[in-house]
Order: structure tokens, then sequence, then C-alpha cells
């Protein structure tokens, strides 16, 4: 599957590990489109980011075009969200429809 590093960026440098959860939800979505790894995104002491894996699963689902809206929520006390805490993927379904193919035959006329 396609992977996607999701990144948590803090305005400064922070003051010991800062954790925010990471959520996902969205149109169309269910927990075998995707994983998602860790569901908490730690920003280590003196640093600016932390990051999270989303990964998109294949499957042989005929899907459509889906959208996962990642989420981030409940911050550390040592830090607050900002005005972005929303980001939407989009996720093309690579699978088509296999239509059955019709045939004609006729029995033998005999008349």
């Amino acid at each position: 599957g396609t992977v996607i590093t999701v990144t948590a960026t803090a305005s400064a440098a922070v003051t010991g590990d800062q954790t925010v959860d990471i959520a996902v939800s969205g149109t169309g979505i269910t927990g075998t489109d995707y994983s998602l790894s860790p569901a908490t995104i730690t920003i280590l002491n003196g640093v600016i980011t932390g990051t999270a894996t989303f990964t998109i699963l294949d499957d042989v689902d005929v899907e459509g075009t889906e959208t996962a809206t990642l989420t981030i929520s409940n911050p550390s006390a040592g830090i607050t969200l900002g005005a972005t805490t929303m980001q939407d993927i989009t996720i093309t379904d690579n699978d088509v429809v296999a239509n059955p193919t019709v045939e004609l035959s006729v029995s033998a006329n005999t008349g």
C-alpha cells in the first residue's frame, strides 16, 4: 500500500516530550482501508515535529474514491492545538468492476 507520513509540527521546540492523539474518520472509510501507527504522535523534548505513518491498504473491493480525515486532539499539558487540526487524504480506488461477458448460442434446428 501507499505510505504517507503524517507530521504534527509545533511552533517552537517543545519542553519535555509532548503528545497529541490522532484519529481517522471520513467518507466510506473502514478499518480495513488503512493502518495508522502510532495513534499518538510524540514530539520529543527540544524538537518541533513528531510523526505517524498512515498506510493505505490495498484490497479487491470496488469502493470508489474515499476520503480519510485525520484529526489531532488531546494535546498534552505542554502544548495547545493550533488552527489546523484536520487534514484530508483522498484514496482513489485501483479496483475495477469485472463485468461478466455474455455470449449467444442456439440449439440445432431440426425441422
